[in-house]
């Protein structure tokens, strides 16, 4: 278990050092090409709907998965000025994933009315699913960044 939580350290400090420049929010920038873009208008108790919607995203995840599973990050953006880190985890792809994150959007919401943010990201950061959820807006923002060596 001692290995995991170290691997978790060093992935949770890669980004606080790397992309949290103000804190707030996450610059994922450093990783390379945005590949995509997409912000809906989103209820969140309709998971088929968003699922249809993001298809692209699920793409990518299964073309790109092979042996490890991908990391997970969540930070919470509270009062759309100072980010509360809130997890981080492997993301287990033999389950329902996009449930997992929608639930967290739904039931762990940032206070105040802030964002929530959850980043899936391969264990060489050659690429990254970002997965944006404003409660103000009520609405989802997906973005895809990749690395030229990906």
């Amino acid at each position: 278990m001692m290995r995991v939580e170290k691997l978790f350290e060093k992935y949770e400090n890669y980004i606080l050092t790397n992309h949290i420049s103000d804190d707030c929010g996450i610059a994922l920038e450093k990783i390379g090409l945005k590949l995509y873009s997409k912000k809906i208008k989103t209820d969140l108790s309709d998971i088929e709907n968003l699922r249809n919607s993001l298809s692209n995203c699920f793409m990518f995840i299964t073309n790109k998965v092979i042996i490890k599973k991908p990391i997970w990050f969540k930070i919470n953006v509270i009062d759309q000025a100072v980010n509360e880190y809130a997890g981080i985890g492997l993301l287990n792809l033999e389950s329902d994933w996009f449930k997992f994150i929608i639930n967290y959007f739904e039931y762990d919401k940032a206070s105040q009315s802030g964002d929530t943010i959850i980043v899936i990201f391969d264990h060489d950061f050659k690429w990254i699913i970002c997965f944006t959820y404003s409660q103000d807006e009520t609405s989802l923002t997906t973005e895809i960044y990749s690395s030229n060596s990906c």
